[in-house]
């Protein structure tokens, strides 16, 4: 099991910094609307939504949101904000979504070097496989660089 796949790593850290430091907060997130205003479109699953930052810097053109997490105090807080939203409090890994029922899987600070630097490369690889099973195009944005980003599509 790694260690960022388990709940008590979120629950801890959230205890020790509260709901925008646990998640890396909002940094960047102009950055992120401006890119995701270019982008993206129709159903988007937002993997490892935290509390669903992302919801507010969605373009118009996302016609469905699906929030993932596996933090149960992180969906309690998503669906107090975002009422109207689709929050989904599972292990990104063992899902029942179908193939391509998405049209972007958009990552913030779950797909990076510094998850990978710790748990290992086969962890990235993983999400990422699913990732491609479930969504026909994938954005990913690094945890603590606001600017680059990576798109891949199929």
């Amino acid at each position: 099991m790694w260690a960022f796949t388990t709940p008590e790593f979120w629950q801890n850290r959230l205890r020790k910094t509260g709901f925008i430091s646990a998640i890396s907060g909002n940094s960047g997130m102009n950055n992120k609307k401006e890119v995701l205003k270019k982008c993206v479109w129709g159903k988007v699953l937002d993997l490892g939504c935290g509390y669903g930052r992302l919801v507010d810097v969605l373009p118009s053109e996302v016609t469905e949101y699906t929030g993932i997490d596996i933090t149960p105090e992180f969906i309690d807080e998503a669906h107090r904000k975002y009422p109207k939203k689709r929050f989904i409090l599972a292990d990104f890994l063992n899902n029942d979504f179908k193939d391509n029922e998405f049209d972007w899987v958009i990552s913030v600070g779950v797909l990076n070097d510094e998850i990978s630097a710790i748990e290992g490369q086969e962890f990235n690889n993983c999400l990422l496989e699913e990732a491609k099973r479930v969504a026909k195009r994938i954005i990913v944005f690094p945890s603590h660089d606001p600017n680059p980003h990576k798109i891949l599509c199929e």
